[in-house]
């Protein structure tokens, strides 16, 4: 968590880059401790702003600099008191919801009473993906999973009543799967399948035109099948009223990643080259402008 001394935002660090950072911090440092981030990434995560970092993003702790002396200037004569460290802070943070992992037949079964959870942790086996649906969609740009129906040039949002010259493509696949208690179907989103395969929509749509087949789905999405998979579920209101067992992925998870703590937490992003990648894990860059 840093802070200016009026306001405060929670920072997300990932990989090597934490590591590194968590390191140094615990370093003897005259405090109060001031970080300069450079090239970060400004999302939404529970209705708050927080700060992200990226494969280029550099943190200097304490760096010899002058807006760093005024900073820590500034603080000491407004009546800073040095604290402890790590138990503090931590102590300070908001604990994000917890995510309960499931089985599908706990799912399927008690959807009504999970529905009050809003979404629910499933790890599960993909057996088979139903390449007779159009793997992929138009997005609206302005919503954040809104379908849009493409008139001549131009694309209708239903939810904002307007058309735009541009539309977002994104995946949608559905596949049916399983775990050791049930089978069922699954709507694997744009975020999930993102983060399998290591590729976007467009580039994927862009690959298929040259084949032969160009309308067939691409190699890299059907070899998906067999792979094991947790992802976090969101439930519908068509699924509280079973009047549909078909359930929607929105995010990939780390399965090592405690379930208390999941809210709070994404896959660690593995930075390899492009062409050394076969599949890239939470690649959070596809979702950056």
């Amino acid at each position: 968590m840093l802070t200016d001394g009026s306001v405060s935002h929670k920072v997300s660090i990932w990989g090597e880059l934490a590591v590194a950072v968590n390191e140094s911090y615990h370093q003897p440092l005259e405090e109060p401790i001031i970080a300069i981030i450079a090239s970060t990434k400004l999302t939404m995560f529970n209705n708050a702003v927080q700060i992200g970092t990226l494969p280029s993003s550099k943190i200097y702790l304490n760096l010899n600099f002058d807006a760093v002396t005024e900073l820590r200037s500034r603080l000491k004569e407004e009546g800073y008191k040095s604290s402890k460290k790590s138990s503090q802070i931590a102590n300070t943070l908001p604990t994000g919801p917890s995510i309960e992992k499931i089985s599908l037949k706990d799912l399927i079964e008690n959807s009504s009473s999970m529905y009050a959870k809003k979404s629910l942790l499933c790890t599960f086996t993909i057996l088979k993906i139903d390449d007779e649906e159009n793997w992929w969609y138009y997005n609206c740009i302005k919503c954040t999973d809104e379908e849009v129906e493409r008139d001549v040039k131009k694309f209708k949002c239903q939810n904002y009543k307007r058309s735009y010259p541009h539309a977002e493509k994104r995946f949608r696949i559905f596949v049916l799967v399983e775990d050791q208690t049930h089978a069922c179907n699954i709507i694997l989103k744009d975020r999930v399948v993102k983060r399998i395969v290591g590729n976007t929509a467009t580039n994927l749509i862009k690959e298929n035109e040259k084949a032969i087949e160009s309308n067939s789905m691409p190699t890299v999405l059907k070899d998906i099948v067999g792979n094991e998979v947790t992802v976090k579920l969101v439930l519908t209101e068509a699924n509280v009223k079973a009047d549909s067992n078909i359930y929607e992925a929105l995010d990939l998870c780390d399965s090592s990643v405690a379930t208390s703590s999941i809210a709070e937490y994404s896959p660690v992003p593995k930075c390899l080259p492009s062409n050394h990648c076969d599949t890239i894990e939470a690649v959070d860059l596809f979702n950056t402008q």
